[in-house]
């Protein structure tokens, strides 16, 4: 019994998460976000896109040495 009710769950999580991606792909399709250059982005989607941007960034930078003559007249 405790099977059943397992296995009904994961169809139903399953069935859920599936749904979810379909929504999401129609969403996407049929442009639902706005993202031209003169309306601000939502808070979340602000967040998400600073953060990835600075982990993204750190994560390129971090092989790069810098010159030890940053400050010198001749590379400024």
């Amino acid at each position: 019994m405790a099977a059943t009710r397992n296995r009904r769950r994961s169809i139903a999580i399953l069935i859920v998460a599936l749904g979810m991606v379909v929504a999401l792909a129609l969403y996407i399709e049929l442009g639902g976000y706005n993202v031209a250059a003169d309306a601000p982005h939502t808070a979340p989607v602000r967040i998400f896109l600073e953060t990835l941007r600075r982990r993204s960034i750190t994560a390129r930078a971090a092989g790069i040495a810098l010159p030890g003559d940053l400050g010198s007249q001749q590379r400024i």
